[in-house]
């Protein structure tokens, strides 16, 4: 017994050894990859002048708050000028012994020379991209260290007077803005931040954003075509300016995006013809100078209006339903129930859920929920069915926020032997959703209440 509790000591003294062991490795290696990061330019004052020597020779220079172009009469892209500074005079790197002439620092394309108040300089030369395609060699240039510098940071080095010129064409910021128009030869699509629904419908139409046409209805616009349409926004810039003046498809345009403001100021960028090298003739109403444009940079606009509403039938967050009913043509009723349970302490309260008077286990429940609320309609009806008699209803029963409570009504009306036609208003049934999914979706929740 003695000998056993002696192995025992032992085998617990050599585990938190080797604990110990593996702990310092790990500190010792942190400490070291945190001490091969350090500043690549070193702090001799603030900074009033900078060079880019590359194709093209880029110069800025510091005036009061300010930073200039010499002989650039266009207005500078200030955030972008600020963001090259910021990334520059912050950049850190890992300090490496390596050949210079293997990678491609004894004969840099680019380099850039900081010059302080007093007139004294450091330069750093870029070099070839690491096979890690992550960072970049570099070299400062008096102190004849190579560093390798994560990739971003070099990338925003401008190597042209274009890349620090602001070619936006359109000056409203995304987050000033309250409609956009987009009439892109096929539909006529209207966004607006105003909303026709109440606050509790509203909790899950993330964008903010709702499509007042084409259709009939009002939609949620989708997160994600939302957002590439408000970052694409500043990414409207020109690719060049083009001088010549012959007809380029901008007199009778059908392709044009109207940008408006809170207080109604409004700017609408008018597409042209296709120009070479994948690109669009452009310009702005009201000005004559036109642009080329990136065809990229237009695809956030080109959608199809159906590709960008988010789809949902109808989501209604639990935190706000009292009560779901589903009713089908055979006679068979569904009730779902939300008991909202308020506390002194608990300010947000607790939730019960019920399937016709069952209680059901929170998380089991909002997964069978899920199944309801991520119903997605399939397609866009061109015309609407004859009959208006649904096989299934589904009917919300909405707490609002001033303690009211809202009913809600989708009808689903069968349109062929595949389909049904979804009517989330009278008389209006614009899209289309497979049977097999809403019949899944009843089955789902059937099977909870079991």
């Amino acid at each position: 017994m003695k000998i056993r509790r002696k192995w025992l000591l032992l085998i617990m003294m050599f585990v938190g050894l080797i604990s110990i062991l593996i702990w310092a490795v790990l500190k010792n290696d942190q400490e070291t990859v945190e001490a091969a990061e350090e500043q690549v330019l070193k702090a001799t004052g603030e900074i009033q002048a900078i060079d880019v020597f590359a194709d093209q020779r880029v110069s800025l220079t510091k005036e009061g708050d300010n930073w200039t172009v010499p002989h650039v009469d266009q207005s500078i892209y200030r955030e972008r000028v600020q963001g090259f500074i910021t990334a520059m005079t912050e950049m850190k790197g890992e300090a490496i012994d390596v050949d210079r002439s293997s990678v491609a620092l004894k004969f840099p394309n680019v380099t850039v020379k900081f010059t302080n108040q007093a007139g004294e300089g450091q330069r750093i030369s870029v070099g070839q991209m690491h096979p890690n395609r992550e960072q970049y060699y570099i070299e400062h240039m008096e102190r004849q260290q190579v560093y390798l510098v994560d990739r971003t940071v070099i990338e925003t080095i401008p190597l042209h007077p274009n890349d620090i010129v602001d070619q936006r064409l359109i000056s409203i910021a995304p987050n000033q803005l309250q409609q956009i128009t987009i009439h892109n030869g096929t539909e006529h699509i209207e966004l607006q931040k105003e909303s026709p629904y109440s606050d509790a419908e509203a909790l899950a139409h993330i964008s903010g954003w709702y499509m007042h046409e084409p259709y009939e209805g009002v939609y949620s616009v989708g997160f994600t075509p939302m957002q590439e349409i408000l970052n694409g926004i500043e990414q409207l810039e020109a690719t060049k300016t083009v001088d010549d003046e012959s007809d380029v498809g901008l007199t009778d345009s059908n392709f044009s995006i109207t940008f408006m403001s809170e207080n109604q100021r409004k700017q609408t960028v008018v597409i042209g013809d296709p120009a070479p090298e994948q690109q669009y003739y452009a310009k702005v109403k009201g000005e004559d100078q036109i642009y080329t444009l990136e065809t990229a940079l237009l695809d956030p606009y080109s959608r199809p209006s159906f590709d960008m509403i988010d789809k949902f039938v109808s989501i209604i967050s639990l935190d706000v339903l009292n009560q779901l009913t589903i009713d089908t043509s055979s006679g068979e009723k569904i009730r779902i129930e939300v008991d909202h349970k308020q506390s002194s302490t608990d300010q947000d309260g607790k939730q019960d859920f019920f399937i016709n008077d069952k209680k059901i286990e929170e998380q089991s429940f909002r997964n069978m929920y899920q199944s309801v609320a991520g119903l997605t309609v399939d397609r866009h009806l061109k015309k609407e069915p004859k009959t208006e008699e649904a096989d299934v209803t589904m009917t919300y029963e909405i707490r609002l926020e001033n303690g009211d409570v809202k009913t809600k009504k989708v009808n689903f009306v069968s349109l062929n032997q595949e389909e049904f036609a979804v009517q989330l208003r009278e008389q209006v049934m614009e899209f289309a959703i497979k049977k097999e999914k809403v019949y899944q979706a009843i089955e789902t929740i059937r099977n909870g209440e079991g």
